[in-house]
């Protein structure tokens, strides 16, 4: 079956509003044949470079939702604009030769995590350790409750600047309230410090609930004393 042409124009339906014209004049400017495509399970988008002076090819899934299909559109269009500047000589993504790990430039990290790229999760939490066993054990779980250890590295700083303001036994004893409660943040450790929470008593573990009364329900008695009538182990 014959794909269907559609005007340029037709690509507003799937942009957001006032995105269609600038989209437009790029595709227009480096002469690209658009195809919407039905829903791919491996990609969002494709690009294929012009091969014998024909046209670039780029395809875009017609299921996203409208800023969803221009981001990607925006992302298949970089792809053509490197392609032109330096052919095959740049990756279109970089591929990491240990299997299964991340591939991040830091160059398109947040600035915020930018400054971290030579701090290791272990050394953060080494250095948390030099406080104490539980400070450090409160930045373990910040950086592993995180989706990425980096999105934790904010908080795990912040206490370690912590550790300067107050001395070590009210950081220990904040920290162990911290994770008692599993708040593992900044903003807790702070929190606590601030209102001196860490100088009270930590609560107790909660009350087992109470034993449920009923004939047929022997409690723990009955295999240390064996009911009358029945011979003990001794007889």
């Amino acid at each position: 079956m014959p794909k269907q042409e559609y005007p340029l124009d037709y690509l507003q339906h799937y942009l957001p509003p006032g995105s269609a014209a600038p989209v437009m004049q790029l595709l227009q400017q480096y002469k690209v044949h658009l195809t919407i495509t039905k829903e791919r399970k491996s990609v969002l988008g494709d690009y294929r470079h012009a091969i014998d002076s024909k046209t670039h090819r780029i395809s875009v899934n017609g299921n996203l939702n409208k800023y969803s299909f221009l981001i990607t559109l925006i992302h298949e269009l970089a792809h053509l604009v490197t392609f032109l500047q330096y052919g095959h000589r740049v990756a279109a993504h970089v591929r990491s030769v240990v299997r299964g790990t991340h591939t991040t430039d830091p160059a398109h990290m947040p600035k915020a995590h930018q400054k971290h790229v030579g701090r290791t999760p272990s050394r953060l939490i080494e250095e948390a350790q030099l406080t104490g066993p539980y400070t450090g054990q409160l930045v373990e779980a910040i950086l592993a409750a995180r989706r990425h250890p980096e999105m934790g590295y904010r908080s795990g700083l912040g206490i370690l600047r912590l550790a300067k303001a107050y001395p070590a036994e009210r950081m220990e004893a904040a920290a162990q309230r911290a994770l008692r409660a599993r708040a593992y943040n900044f903003r807790s450790m702070d929190s606590i410090l601030k209102n001196q929470l860490d100088r009270l008593p930590l609560p107790g573990p909660p009350p087992a609930p109470p034993a449920v009364e009923h004939d047929n329900i022997r409690g723990a008695d009955y295999f240390d004393f064996p009911p009358e009538g029945e011979p003990s182990a001794n007889t």
